[in-house]
């Protein structure tokens, strides 16, 4: 398992966030790994300096970076090459749209395709119907978040279902 933390535009331009980061998780003594953080598109285009500081940074400490909202626009396009970044999460008007709009249903491919090409993961997010879910599979989108799947579930619950499910105790 692994966790991504949406960033808050403050959090991203302090540059002392990376800093307590990595004292925070050498403290609990969790693998870094574990941990991802979610940058919004909209975040890299106002801020591409500090999302490239961060990314760098990111990548120093071991954790992983979620682009969130991503449209594949050109100004966030180089930052796909960093190695910290692991999974695109396209933009839900894309995937929500994509049925009856060829443009979107264009995007959404070469989201996936090109993530795919650089080894880097694609998300839907927001899919509550089962036909909108095929034609994300269908277009080569490997993971999906919605209420169709499950409702949110509390942390305590998470780890609970894990301590009793025997194959996943260590």
């Amino acid at each position: 398992a692994a966790f991504s933390i949406n960033i808050s535009t403050g959090a991203l331009l302090d540059e002392s966030f990376p800093a307590y980061t990595a004292r925070t998780l050498r403290d609990a003594r969790l693998n870094p790994r574990l941990i991802g953080f979610e940058i919004r598109e909209s975040q890299c285009r106002a801020f591409p300096m500090d999302v490239q500081r961060f990314l760098d940074r990111c990548e120093e400490i071991g954790c992983h970076v979620v682009l969130d909202d991503f449209t594949f626009h050109s100004d966030v396009l180089e930052l796909l090459r960093a190695r910290a970044v692991r999974m695109v999460k396209i933009c839900p008007s894309l995937t929500l749209d994509g049925l009856g709009d060829k443009i979107s249903q264009a995007q959404v491919a070469a989201i996936s395709h090109g993530s795919r090409v650089l080894g880097i993961r694609s998300a839907a997010k927001r899919i509550e119907s089962a036909q909108v879910r095929q034609w994300l599979a269908a277009a080569g989108v490997e993971f999906a978040q919605g209420y169709l799947f499950e409702s949110p579930v509390p942390l305590a619950e998470l780890g609970a279902a894990r301590m009793a499910t025997p194959q996943l105790r260590r």
